[in-house]
């Protein structure tokens, strides 16, 4: 049986080397986006394992005295700080392990969408989809119609133009409107296709004719 005052003194010396480490990487919470959130990762598993050393040495200088039951209760409390301390770093990563739109910037990129909608010569904007790539980074992607006269450069600057304050990587495809033309070479197919069908319908007419009379002029020689 491993004595209570050998684990208390492991235990402390974890205690210890964990206060420098948080010491240590106190500042690099702070920064660019990136850096600050592996600083706060790193951050909390050392707070996490500051509360483990912690409460394990103060376990075991209850036991020294009896108290024995403090083991449970010490372990109970390391467990809720552990899911207190990780549920906000959870929050804060949900977005891009899940590659979702961010929360705090849907109303924002909504608005945005129906800016695009007011850009001249703009059809339509569809396929919006936008997500967090890595921390502080949004990437995204939309297809806007444009008619026929818009200039395709122009209107991808504007589009850019837009969403640049809240979309770092936006990826835009452009279409023009073909539907006048498509809609003209399918009245040209459909006019073509009734011609055909009265000519078939004249050819059969004439067969049909040309049939009757050789049947008629049988009868009559019998």
């Amino acid at each position: 049986m491993v004595s209570s005052g050998l684990v208390m003194a492991v235990a402390l010396i974890g205690c210890i080397i964990n206060l420098i480490g948080l010491l240590i990487t106190q500042n690099s919470r702070s920064g660019d986006a990136k850096k600050a959130l592996q600083g706060q990762v790193l951050w909390v598993r050392l707070v996490t394992d500051n509360l483990v050393s912690f409460g394990v040495s103060f376990s075991a200088f209850c036991s020294q005295y009896g108290y024995h039951e403090a083991d449970p209760i010490v372990a109970g409390l390391i467990s809720v700080a552990v899911i207190y301390t990780s549920v906000p770093l959870a929050k804060q990563t949900k977005d891009m392990l899940l590659l979702a739109t961010p929360s705090h910037l849907k109303r924002e990129l909504y608005r945005c969408s129906g800016e695009v909608l007011s850009v001249e010569g703009i059809l339509e904007c569809s396929q919006e989809h936008f997500w967090t790539s890595s921390y502080g980074n949004v990437v995204g992607s939309v297809q806007v119609t444009i008619d026929n006269q818009a200039d395709e450069q122009e209107t991808l600057q504007r589009v850019h133009s837009i969403f640049r304050q809240y979309v770092q990587n936006l990826t835009v495809q452009v279409q023009r409107n073909n539907w006048d033309v498509r809609s003209s070479q399918l009245r040209e197919a459909d006019l073509v296709m009734v011609i055909l069908i009265i000519l078939d319908m004249v050819i059969l007419t004439h067969i049909l004719l040309i049939l009757s009379m050789v049947t008629l002029t049988k009868m009559d020689e019998g």
